[in-house]
């Protein structure tokens, strides 16, 4: 029976560490944490122990800045005459531009302005290298150098000859991560009466995406937020002039900024009048247009001295229909925004499992470590310990049982049936009294058993004293306390007398 016990409770035990130990292996530990991109966005007040109070532009930009991409598109090629295709310059020219972008599709889906894609966008830049050549050269007379431009902009173009097409290579930038560029393909570009939208892909899944808004959530009146990325090094309207996009020195993390503006028409196109008035451009091209909800608005299509004048709606609508892209939000995007929610709501704890779980998808996600870190740190100044049990918390408990239900059981069979095989086959143990009693029966059957066997052993002819010495010690054997049979005795002197 103790063995039983015993083997029980190692059952107990194995069962429970399979329980427990279990969900620590699942949980991906967190990546090296990337440098700060917006110390100021989560500095936080020391005496209240909070963070800063944040705008509702402030929050939506923080909810959108993961989904947040710069889209480099790089032309070389030789330049031609539009009209012969006669060869204009013996060497090639080169230029990159840059414009911000939001991905639309978990499965790295990206919306910009088709004009991002176009040659026209680098052409001043990329022929401004052949007037530069010319003039060294002394081919070209300084003072005629902006007719030569000119003349090229208006009858030149990269690359027309079947012979040397021009090359375009287009890649990727993300704000979620501090990686690579990375290559993208275009999926789709609106037709340009339509309007300024094209659709890209990248090779990647899990990725954060921005939902597009409605129409109705662009009334005159309505506030709206436009992210874009600030030039970088030389750049002031997006487009740089370089050979190779790797001679810029360290291209860096994606930094994001954002400004306010009030819708100011909304028919027959929406047109957003920035609540600060600036002489120039201060970010890159397709500005990304989101409502206080962190939904895609529009696309910047054009900067005009009354406003921005957005790409519609319907345009974008159009591309990822017929992309059949998913534009649901995926579980990262749910978590993360939860995880804001409760950060700026004081619910630390609720905060951190949120972005815990962000990081198990995507480790190296930039804003999940920046607002966890943030959150840890107000905790702690707090005094607070483990985050206490919540609903959220069991409910992903409950759910990570619900998928391991079965090993859970087939574990407990399994130790069962070691539990039944053991007790089987060891054969059982008697109690105390039954051992005694077995003992004394067994003891009895000899003695008699020898008795027999010595009475046996004696023939007819022995001799009569021997005899009754036998007789005599039988006597004793049966009154143990030595009180012989008066009668008995008498009897067996007689006997005795008359055989002699």
């Amino acid at each position: 029976m103790r063995v039983d016990r015993a083997v029980r409770k190692c059952a107990v035990v194995l069962a429970l560490l399979c329980a427990v130990t279990a969900p620590a292996a699942a949980v991906a530990a967190p990546a090296t944490v990337p440098a700060p991109l917006r110390a100021a966005a989560l500095t936080a007040d020391e005496d209240q122990g909070s963070p800063e109070p944040v705008s509702e532009a402030a929050r939506a930009a923080a909810l959108a800045e993961p989904a947040i991409v710069v889209i480099e598109v790089r032309w070389e090629g030789y330049v031609r005459d539009r009209a012969n295709e006669e060869l204009l310059d013996n060497e090639p020219v080169s230029a990159t531009t840059r414009c911000t972008g939001a991905g639309v599709g978990h499965e790295g889906y990206l919306l910009t302005t088709r004009s991002c894609l176009e040659q026209a966008t680098v052409a001043r830049e990329a022929f401004q290298q052949i007037v530069d050549r010319r003039v060294a050269d002394g081919s070209t007379a300084p003072s005629d150098a902006d007719d030569l431009l000119t003349d090229l902009l208006e009858g030149a173009t990269i690359g027309i000859h079947p012979n040397d097409p021009p090359e375009r290579s287009i890649t990727v930038r993300r704000a979620v991560t501090d990686d690579e560029p990375m290559p993208a393909t275009v999926v789709s570009v609106a037709n340009r009466i339509d309007g300024d939208a094209a659709l890209l892909k990248i090779a990647r899944s899990n990725q954060p995406v921005l939902p597009l808004a409605d129409d109705s959530d662009l009334a005159a009146g309505t506030e709206l937020i436009t992210m874009e990325c600030p030039p970088e090094g030389d750049d002031v309207t997006g487009v740089a002039a370089t050979t190779d996009p790797g001679d810029r020195d360290g291209a860096g993390p994606v930094r994001t900024q954002f400004r306010t503006g009030m819708v100011l028409e909304d028919s027959p196109r929406v047109v957003v009048e920035p609540t600060e008035q600036t002489e120039d451009p201060i970010g890159l091209a397709a500005g990304v247009v989101l409502t206080q909800d962190a939904a895609i608005a529009g696309l910047v299509d054009a900067s005009l001295p009354v406003g921005d004048v957005l790409v519609d709606l319907t345009v974008m609508r159009d591309l990822l229909a017929e992309a059949e892209v998913d534009t649901a939000l995926g579980q990262v995007d749910r978590d993360y925004r939860a995880g804001l929610d409760a950060y700026y709501a004081g619910r630390y704890g609720d905060a951190i499992a949120r972005f815990d779980t962000v990081l198990a998808i995507i480790p190296a996600h930039v804003q999940a470590h920046q607002y966890r870190d943030a959150a840890q740190g107000l905790r702690d100044a707090e005094g607070g310990g483990e985050p206490a049990p919540t609903d959220e918390a069991l409910d992903r408990v409950e759910s990570w049982l619900n998928g391991r239900s079965w090993t859970l059981v087939g574990v407990l069979v399994l130790v069962a049936i070691v539990v039944f095989l053991i007790h089987r086959r060891r054969p059982p143990v008697a109690s105390p009294a039954v051992t005694d009693a077995a003992d004394s029966a067994v003891t009895d059957a000899a003695d008699s058993a020898v008795t027999d066997a010595a009475d046996s052993a004696v023939p007819d002819a022995a001799d009569p004293a021997a005899t009754d010495a036998a007789d005599a010690r039988r006597t004793a054997a049966a009154d143990p306390d030595g009180a012989a049979d008066p009668d008995h005795t008498e009897s067996s002197e007689r006997a005795g007398q008359t055989r002699a």
